[in-house]
């Protein structure tokens, strides 16, 4: 085996280090998954109230969108 060929393999993580890598993120998301799925739970759910309702049906009521002021969003 060559000098280049013996540093380039040095160089190289070892497959069980990427499986290390793998299973760290996978944990990671388990773990995040987890903590959202419990702030979900544990953290109610705001009704909305009168003046959110008031406030979109002023918006409704001007009317809707005309169009886009940018070309690249407007239709042809």
């Amino acid at each position: 085996m060559s000098d280049r060929v013996a540093r380039i393999r040095a160089r190289r993580p070892s497959p069980h280090r990427r499986l290390m890598r793998l299973g760290t993120c996978v944990l990671l998301a388990v773990v995040s998954a987890g903590l959202g799925l419990g702030l979900r739970l544990a953290v109610p759910v705001t009704p909305v109230d009168a003046s959110f309702r008031e406030v979109m049906r002023l918006y409704q009521s001007q009317g809707g969108a005309e169009g886009s002021n940018m070309a690249e969003t407007s239709s042809p």
